[in-house]
């Protein structure tokens, strides 16, 4: 017995570090479900093709970690008829790498800043169209989404609104299952305001709410 306990410990690490040795990506839709049957690549710095994952079931793909030269690495997945294409850098030591892939469908990409000195992101914003299909909110680093069914290879008018910022507005034309990016960013002027004096009593009134 005491002869075989080194061939166990021995064992017990081969196997160890057979678990370790991987690494672990789960793939799933935009309602969580699994998705198999992906090619799913590990890039090097150039973009280049250095490995592609191993498909285990049940959405999850496996990299050899000699595959990997760094704690970080990019892993991409070309666009099929379902989901667009998606490229991202995930690390070795997350114990849960998910990926989301979003279903094919017409959107655009936007962004909206303060018109000021230090053109801050503007969270918070209210995202519509004309003619009408969907609205957005942009996010922290003022991003917005539009995706949409109803999209149709037409130009849009895109309005921007916010509490203390002046409407903006810009035009675009979306592509059939694409996501279409608006080069110029949109910047909203904030609503400058003064402070006139009625009957001795200091009332604040925005510029120009008087003409």
């Amino acid at each position: 017995m005491i002869k075989q306990k080194p061939l166990f410990i021995l064992a017990f690490i081969l196997l160890f570090s057979g678990c370790a040795s991987v690494v672990s990506i789960q793939v799933v839709d935009s309602d969580g479900k699994p998705i198999d049957e992906l090619k799913l690549e590990l890039q090097n710095n150039e973009g280049n093709t250095i490995a592609i994952a191993a498909p285990e079931g049940g959405g999850i793909y496996k990299i050899s970690k000699n595959d990997i030269s760094s704690d970080s690495f990019f892993v991409a997945i070309k666009s099929t008829d379902e989901y667009f294409p998606l490229e991202e850098r995930l690390s070795t030591s997350d114990k849960s790498n998910k990926l989301k892939l979003e279903d094919r469908m017409t959107a655009i990409v936007g962004y909206v800043l303060s018109d000021t000195e230090d053109t801050t992101p503007l969270g918070n914003c209210r995202v519509s169209t004309l003619p009408e299909t969907i609205e957005a909110t942009t996010d922290n680093t003022g991003k917005f989404l539009l995706k949409s069914e109803q999209f149709e290879e037409i130009e849009y008018t895109v309005f921007i609104s916010k509490t203390d910022y002046m409407e903006g507005s810009t035009t675009f034309t979306p592509h059939n299952n694409e996501v279409d990016t608006l080069y110029q960013t949109i910047f909203l002027k904030p609503i400058l305001k003064e402070e006139i004096n009625i009957e001795g009593k200091g009332i604040t009134v925005p510029i120009g709410a008087d003409e």
